[in-house]
């Protein structure tokens, strides 16, 4: 899909064909909604595939921050012990 062809611009396109079959008495207009249904349904499965990625991601990203945080609290208390050792 083009830049320029969103989605709703491409559920405009599906409703006023629906509608243009409707009107002019086409005898494919429950294909055509059908079609546009089928388009609709796709649509969804796309952005949900999407979010389920980001997920993924956002998961992955929560549990290697969390381990950065520990392994940077360890290096804090081994430095901090250090500096009390030599401080005093």
């Amino acid at each position: 899909m083009s830049a320029d062809m969103n989605a709703e611009n491409v559920e405009d396109v599906f409703r006023e064909v629906a509608d243009l079959a409707r009107e002019t008495g086409a005898v494919g207009a429950p294909e055509i909604e059908r079609f546009a249904r089928k388009q609709k349904t796709n649509k969804l499965q796309e952005v949900l595939d999407y979010l389920r990625v980001c997920i993924k991601y956002q998961e992955f990203d929560l549990e290697a921050t969390r381990r950065e945080n520990e392994f940077l609290k360890k290096e804090n208390k081994q430095l901090e012990i250090r500096l009390s050792a030599i401080g005093g």
